[in-house]
């Protein structure tokens, strides 16, 4: 079973649902799979990123969330963006 968060974040004004959680790749690679889409829309999900973790827990969901979309995206986001619905 895989262990996942869902929850919403604020990036310049813009609200966004994201999803994260923890899973394996087919060599049994710890990683972590992040998406997101524009809050309150049908939009589709964006395609999943994935994460490869060497320290499988050492970093939380929350942390991988927050690390994806303020650095990898470029997102102006702040901790106190993030709120964990599930």
């Amino acid at each position: 079973m895989k262990e996942m968060i869902k929850g919403s974040f604020n990036a310049d004004g813009v609200a966004w649902d994201y999803e994260a959680w923890f899973a394996q790749d087919n060599e049994g690679t710890p990683l972590a799979a992040i998406r997101h889409r524009r809050q309150g829309t049908t939009d589709a999900w964006t395609p999943t990123t994935p994460i490869t973790l060497h320290l499988r827990h050492a970093y939380t969901l929350e942390q991988l969330a927050f690390a994806h979309f303020g650095s990898v995206l470029d997102m102006s986001v702040e901790e106190g963006d993030f709120v964990k619905t599930r």
